[in-house]
């Protein structure tokens, strides 16, 4: 190997260094509203760098968390909190991969590129969705329309077929910054003065009087009474023809579907605000467990973590005509600082004849054993079929 000669010159670096700098953005925080007070000002302290973190973390953080981060006052303090934060989440706390914070930071980038903005936090309703909930499993763009009492801006519909969840939004300023869509209840003031002016002509002329006791009605109702006028909608009076009339029930039907899942919207962000792609996997490997300590002597504790799996869940691999399941069990033991102590796996064997029809014993037993000092821990702890995966 040939090491080749190449110089740089102060000018280029100087120039490479900046360029480098101007792609991280500052973004303005005029609009960003307070989950706590004080926040914004706690925000302005943070480096651009840590401001779309932070950004990036508010979807899954509590506000006791935020508090948390935002009145640490070093980066290293802080640096430090969100590695223990993501060991904190990790769905597979006995693996050196967080399955949960590559998502997460994949999101917060795509987010950040296809929904940009120049202010605070960096992207629009849109890409907090995307944060949220991943990427939609159908996307499509919704026209404007300008109607006669109303006006619909132009805007977008996801669809996540897995949740069952429908989300639309609007470019409601046409803008290109889209919002949550709203729907309008109520009339528009062209169509309530038109009401009013309908009303005061049948006053005018006694038309009400002589059919209705206005006297004993609200203005409301008044108008309401004027704007009924069956012979312009589908309507029946006659019970027994209404039961007989045809209806389009597909139609019926999937207005009700796409309601539900408009509906499982706001259900979710209620309920569970953020979903990430293995949270969606329902064939989770079930397995019980217990923890007891014991005086190991010299000053140390000797801990059990005892394990018990459901027989009939483990996947059995016919090997020279036998059928042979294998469980692999881990635990990992962290300090109260999330700092790594000690770790310990074993793997657990079960097999029988293709003959059996009922699957002895019941539940499949295991234990790992670790040796600690007295202390307050955390313990990461999984079971994996090694020959399904399920964990």
């Amino acid at each position: 190997m040939r090491f080749l000669p190449f110089n740089i010159s102060l000018s280029w670096l100087a120039r490479t260094l900046l360029g480098v700098m101007i792609l991280l953005p500052v973004l303005s925080l005029q609009s960003v509203s307070e989950s706590f007070k004080g926040e914004i000002t706690l925000i302005k302290m943070l480096s651009p760098e840590e401001r779309l973190t932070y950004f990036g973390l508010q979807y899954i953080m509590n506000q006791h968390q935020k508090k948390q981060f935002l009145f640490l006052t070093t980066r290293k303090q802080r640096d430090e909190w969100i590695e223990r934060f993501w060991v904190d989440l990790d769905p597979t706390p006995t693996t050196e991969i967080n399955e949960k914070k590559i998502e997460h930071d994949k999101r917060v980038k795509l987010a950040r590129r296809l929904f940009n903005l120049k202010k605070a936090p960096g992207w629009d309703k849109r890409g907090e969705t995307l944060i949220r909930f991943g990427m939609p499993s159908y996307r499509a763009r919704t026209w404007g329309n300008i109607g006669f009492y109303r006006m619909t801006p132009p805007g977008e519909v996801w669809r996540y077929e897995s949740l069952d969840m429908l989300i639309s939004f609007h470019d409601f300023s046409l803008n290109g910054e889209y919002i949550f869509a709203i729907k309008p209840y109520g009339r528009s003031a062209r169509q309530e003065l038109e009401r009013i002016k309908n009303v005061n002509d049948l006053f005018k002329y006694d038309v009400i009087q002589n059919i209705h006791p206005t006297e004993y009605m609200s203005p409301d109702e008044i108008k309401d009474l004027v704007d009924f006028n069956p012979d312009e909608i589908d309507y029946i009076a006659d019970p027994d023809i209404r039961l007989e009339a045809p209806k389009d029930l597909i139609a019926a039907f999937e207005e009700e579907r796409l309601e539900r899942a408009a509906n499982n919207f706001y259900k979710y962000m209620k309920e569970k605000p953020t979903i990430y792609s293995f949270e969606l996997d329902r064939n989770l490997l079930p397995v019980y467990f217990d923890v007891t300590a014991f005086n190991g002597g010299h000053g140390k504790i000797r801990t059990e973590v005892n394990f018990a799996v459901p027989t009939n869940e483990i996947c059995f691999v016919s090997e020279k005509g036998v059928l042979e399941g294998e469980v692999e069990l881990r635990v990992l033991v962290r300090d109260i600082e999330m700092n790594k102590v000690a770790s310990a796996a074993d793997v657990i064997r079960a097999t029988r004849s293709g003959t059996e029809s009922v699957l002895e014993p019941s539940h499949l037993p295991g234990q790992v054993v670790l040796t600690l000092e007295p202390g307050y821990y955390r313990l990461g702890i999984e079971a994996i079929d090694l020959n399904s995966r399920r964990r």
